[in-house]
C-alpha cells in the first residue's frame, strides 16, 4: 500500500539529496542519457548550485555504441555545461549485452575491437573517454557487472570512506523496478531507498517515487535540459510511459526498434550489420513470430508444441531451456509457489491438482499460501495472471526468445552468460568468471 507524505516529490528529493551530501564523502550519478537519469543529474547539479557545494560529483556513463544521436548529444551537452560540478567517467568499452532478436546469437559486444569496420560510430571526441577499463580484468563484463566493478574501483581510487551511487530508478516504471524498491535489502540506517552493495559502498534511488508526468513538469518548471529524442517520440505518437532510449537489442527495446529506422536511418543501416535478427525483429516484432497473439497450432497440446519448438533450436540453446523447464516443474511439484487466494480458488474450480504447503517466502504478495501443483497444466487461460506455471508459458518463452527465462520466473546466472559469449564469439582464450556448474535460481 502506498503511503503519501505531506510534501511533494520535489521537496522529498531535496531532503534526500541534503542527507546524501551530509552523509557520504564520495558521490556519483549513473547517467544513461534517458529521462530518468537526466532528471536526477539535473536535480543534483541544481541542488549543488543552490547550496553552493564546491566539491565535484562523479558521473558514470556506459556508452552502448548503438544509441540515438540525440542521446549522445544530450550527454555531451550535460557534461560540457556542468564541468564545474562533475568528474566524468565516460566508458566506451567492450560490454556483453543481450540481443533479444536472435536465438543463435543472443548476445553482442559493444565497441568490439575485432569489428571496428562495422562500428555504428567512432569514439566520442572528448578527452575523458575510457576505452579500456581501469580495473584490470581479463574478461568481458556485462553492463551490470561493469557497474559493480566501477563502484569498487572508484571507492578505492578516491580513497573514500563511504561511496554512494545515485540511480534514476523509479518504482512507477515497471513491476520489476517496483520490486527493486519495495524489496530492498541491507538498507542504510532507516533509509529504505539506500542499499549497501559492498562494504562502505551504497546505491541510492532518490527519485523512486516520481511518476512520468513529474519528470516533465520538473523539466519545464526548472528549465532543465533533456534528451530531445523524447520530442520526436512524442510527435510520433508514442505514449509518455512507453518512451524508451534503451539499447535496441534488449528485451525492453523490441517495441522501439523500428524507431531507429525512422529517426536514425544511418545507424539503422549499421545495426543490420552489428547484430543478428534486427531486420527480422522490425518486420515481425508485433506478430506471432515474436510471441504476439499466442495461438496453438491445430492438432497440438501446449506440451506437445513446446517439445516441437525445442527440436528446432540449436543444441546449447535447447539445453538451456530444458534445464529451466525441469527446474520450474520440480519447484512447483516439490516446494510450490505463493499464490493469491482468488487464484487458488480458480485452480480448484478448474480441477487443477494442487495442495497447500505453508506460506511462501517467494511470493509478490506477503503471507501468500504456497501451492504445490502436482501435474503441470497445459494452459491456464482461465486465469488472467502470469503467476501460475503452464506448458503454454514454456512455449511462449521460446517464441519470445526469452533465453534468460524471465517469463517463467528465472534470472540468468553468470555461468550461462559467459558460456554463451564464448560460443557465440569463438573466443577460447577468454577467462571465465564462474566456478562449478550452477543452474539459474528460481524466482516466483
Amino acid at each position: 500500500m502506498k503511503k503519501y507524505l505531506n510534501i511533494n516529490v520535489y521537496e522529498a528529493v531535496q531532503e534526500r539529496l541534503k542527507y546524501i551530501f551530509e552523509e557520504f564523502d564520495n558521490i556519483y550519478v549513473s547517467f544513461s542519457g534517458g529521462k530518468d537519469s537526466g532528471l536526477l543529474l539535473n536535480l543534483v547539479i541544481n541542488f549543488m548550485k543552490e547550496h553552493r557545494i564546491n566539491k565535484k560529483i562523479g558521473v558514470f556513463i556506459q556508452d552502448m555504441e548503438a544509441q540515438f544521436p540525440q542521446t549522445i548529444e544530450f550527454i555531451e551537452r550535460m557534461l560540457k555545461n556542468n564541468m564545474d560540478f562533475m568528474d566524468p567517467y565516460y566508458f566506451c568499452v567492450e560490454l556483453v549485452l543481450r540481443n533479444s532478436f536472435s536465438i543463435h546469437k543472443p548476445f553482442w559486444i559493444t565497441w568490439d575491437k575485432t569489428k571496428k569496420d562495422v562500428w555504428m560510430r567512432n569514439y566520442p571526441a572528448m578527452p575523458y573517454i575510457y576505452k579500456e577499463n581501469p580495473f584490470k580484468l581479463n574478461k568481458r563484463l556485462t553492463d551490470k557487472e561493469h557497474y559493480k566493478y566501477f563502484s569498487k574501483w572508484l571507492h578505492k581510487h578516491k580513497n573514500a570512506n563511504k561511496t554512494i551511487s545515485l540511480t534514476g530508478l523509479r518504482a512507477d516504471e515497471s513491476l520489476s523496478r517496483y520490486n527493486a524498491v519495495v524489496n530492498i535489502k541491507n538498507y542504510y540506517k532507516n533509509k529504505k531507498w539506500i542499499a549497501e552493495t559492498e562494504d562502505n559502498i551504497y546505491n541510492a534511488k532518490p527519485i523512486f517515487d516520481w511518476e512520468t508526468r513529474d519528470i516533465w513538469i520538473a523539466n519545464n518548471k526548472l528549465n532543465f535540459d533533456y534528451n530531445k529524442l523524447y520530442d520526436l517520440l512524442f510527435q510520433s505518437g508514442v505514449p509518455l510511459d512507453d518512451m524508451r532510449v534503451a539499447s535496441p537489442f534488449l528485451d525492453q527495446g523490441q517495441k522501439a526498434i523500428n524507431t531507429y529506422r525512422v529517426i536514425a536511418p544511418d545507424i539503422w543501416q549499421k545495426l543490420l550489420l552489428r547484430a543478428e535478427g534486427i531486420n527480422f525483429g522490425v518486420i515481425y516484432s508485433n506478430t506471432k513470430a515474436f510471441g504476439r497473439d499466442f495461438q496453438l497450432p491445430k492438432g497440438y497440446t501446449w506440451k506437445q508444441y513446446t517439445k516441437f519448438l525445442l527440436t528446432t533450436l540449436p543444441t546449447d540453446i535447447r539445453d538451456n531451456y530444458i534445464r529451466m523447464f525441469k527446474t520450474s516443474i520440480k519447484f512447483w511439484k516439490e516446494k510450490g509457489g505463493g499464490l493469491r487466494e482468488e487464484i487458488i480458488e480458480e485452480l480448484k474450480n478448474h480441477n487443477i491438482k494442487i495442495k497447500k504447503n505453508g506460506i511462501s517466502p517467494y511470493a509478490r504478495v506477503s503471507n501468500s499460501t504456497r501451492i504445490i501443483i502436482e501435474e503441470y497444466p497445459d494452459s491456464i487461460d482461465f486465469i488472467a495472471s502470469w503467476e501460475v506455471p503452464s506448458w503454454k508459458r514454456f512455449a511462449i518463452a521460446i517464441l519470445k526468445n526469452d533465453y534468460s527465462g524471465r517469463i517463467i520466473g528465472f534470472g540468468m546466472n553468470k555461468e550461462d552468460i559467459f558460456k554463451k559469449i564464448i560460443k557465440s564469439n569463438n573466443n577460447k582464450k577468454m577467462e571465465l568468471a564462474y566456478n562449478g556448474s550452477k543452474i539459474p535460481s528460481f524466482k516466483c
